[in-house]
Order: C-alpha cells, then structure tokens, then sequence
C-alpha cells in the first residue's frame, strides 16, 4: 500500500532526526559526560510530543531532574515567603509529581519545584475557575509535601492516575503549621504549606515546556513502574499505586541506598544509572552512539552495555 503526504511527511522526519543525532560529533574520554548530555537533551528536543517514547523519556528525565533538585524531599526547609503573603487564602499551582512516602501513619506526595501561577478570590469548591493569573510565576520552594488524606480531585479521567514525571496543577489553601526546622534541628517551628488541596490535571510535557495529556493507554501501560497514585473510587480518595519493588516512585521512596548513592557519588551517577541506560535500551541512535565509544575506547567504556 503505497503511503500518504502525511506518512511520507512523518518517516522524512524521523530520518532527518535520526541523522541529526547519529551526526554529532564524535565522542571521546575528556568530553564523554558533556558528550552525553547534549545527546540527550537534543533527542528530547526533537522528538515530540506525539512519540510515546519520548513522552516517557521526557516524564523520567523531569521526575529525576525534580528528585535530585529536592534531594529525595530533604533539601533544607525555605521561608516560603510567596506562600506567607497568602495565609489562609487558596492558590493555583504547578509542580512536578515525584513519588509518595508514608510518614507514620500519613501517606504523602513529594511535589518538587512548586510554583504559584494563580490566585483564588473565593473557595475553588465552590468557583472552581475564578482565578486570576499572576504576571510572574512565583516560586515556593524547591519541594513541597501534600497530605493524601488532604487531597481531592476533579473530575477528569487523566486524574485516575499520576505519573512519576508528570507536571501536576492544583490548588491549595496556604497553611501555617508546626514543622520541623531543618533535617539536623529537630525542633519545631512556624512554616507555610498546603492544605485542602484539589487536583486539577496531571500532564506529560515536552522539553520546551509545551504540556499536553498523554493518553490513557501510555497512563495505562506504564502505570506497574512509573506510577505514583491513583484516585480509589470505592474510599473517594487517592492512594498509592502497588507497584513491584522495581517501579521508579517506589525505589525513591524506600531505598536508602539511591540516597547514600546520591550523597556519596552525586547526581550525575543516579542520571547515568537511570535514565541514560533506559535511553540506551529505548534508542537506537544512542546505542550505537555509545558502542562505537566502547569499542573505540576500552579503557574508558561506559556501562551501558555491560
């Protein structure tokens, strides 16, 4: 069957892209981390938002990037000033959906890179999209914690489920309430965060930023190892997805050894172990990328295909 402009149109892409990646220049032991870096974030560039293997390329590199900017939940608490000037009122905001963590007997979400894009002048409950847009975005922290048992959602199939990854909008009503100073100082003090808290949309993105949703079958495939949450109708509520012990969110939210690997040997070595080895088993670009590197130099191979 012979195929359509639009196929044609599509295949001609691809191949433009694929000789784009393959024509880098080379790749040697003084450059190889940098090498690598650009590889990627050129692919993720190029790709587009209608490729499932970008999209879950893209969710990973963003849930990585936000894990490693909080420091798995732990960097130093900030003042919060954006959210102090607006106590006791219900804010708009985005963040980045990383995994969730029983404390106790509480169970929750670890949002990094929070944002506020917009104010609420009445309860959203009740006027869901009177909002007024800020002109600037305003930045709340590095990572902030929601109490599952403190969020809801609205009604959109896309929020039956959330992604390690994914860009998350909610609302939220700025709290002031008793926390502990730092990780070292266990004693209490005032601090700002989120209560009340309402799901209005989790989307993948593309590296510029360009959010789209992904479909329910991407939700649905990749639910058992980047999953984070899901909304159980039968108690009303969001609960964590039960996932093998090898699902991303999982790993970050119980193993202490990602975190003394983090420590130890630093963020590049969670990139390198996660995220590049599931670009070489995903792309054939980088594969052969990497083993015409190990061939060539042998001394200095890297691990992917170890």
């Amino acid at each position: 069957m012979a195929k359509s402009k639009k196929q044609k149109a599509h295949a001609l892409k691809k191949e433009l892209v694929r000789a784009s990646l393959e024509g880098e220049r080379e790749w040697k032991p003084e450059t190889i981390k940098q090498d690598i870096a650009t590889f990627s974030e050129r692919y993720l560039k190029k790709a587009g938002k209608n490729n499932p293997r970008a999209t879950h390329l893209t969710n990973i590199f963003r849930g990585l990037d936000g894990l490693i900017a909080s420091q798995f939940g732990r960097t130093a608490p900030k003042t919060r000033l954006a959210l102090q000037e607006y106590k006791d009122r219900y804010v708009f905001c985005s963040g980045v959906a990383i995994m969730v963590k029983t404390f106790g007997r509480r169970k929750k979400l670890l949002v990094s890179k929070p944002t506020i894009v917009a104010t609420f002048p009445d309860n959203p409950h009740t006027n869901a999209h009177n909002f007024v847009q800020l002109p600037v975005k305003r930045e709340i922290d590095s990572h902030i914690w929601l109490d599952l048992d403190d969020v809801s959602r609205r009604s959109d199939r896309m929020l039956d489920t959330i992604l390690f990854g994914e860009m998350i909008a909610f609302a939220g009503k700025s709290t002031l309430y008793r926390g502990f100073v730092s990780n070292n100082v266990r004693s209490r003090a005032g601090k700002y965060g989120l209560s009340d808290v309402i799901m209005y949309g989790a989307f993948a993105a593309t590296a510029d930023g360009e959010c789209y949703k992904a479909s329910t079958f991407y939700r649905l495939s990749n639910k058992s190892t980047i999953g984070i949450m899901e909304f159980s109708e039968k108690e009303q509520r969001y609960v964590p997805i039960e996932t093998d012990a090898y699902s991303l969110p999982e790993k970050f939210a119980t193993s202490e050894e990602l975190e003394e690997i983090f420590e130890k040997e630093g963020p590049a070595t969670i990139f390198m172990n996660i995220f590049y080895l599931q670009m070489y088993t995903d792309i054939p670009e980088f594969r052969k990328k990497v083993d015409e590197y190990n061939k060539k130099y042998p001394e200095d191979r890297i691990f992917f295909n170890d």
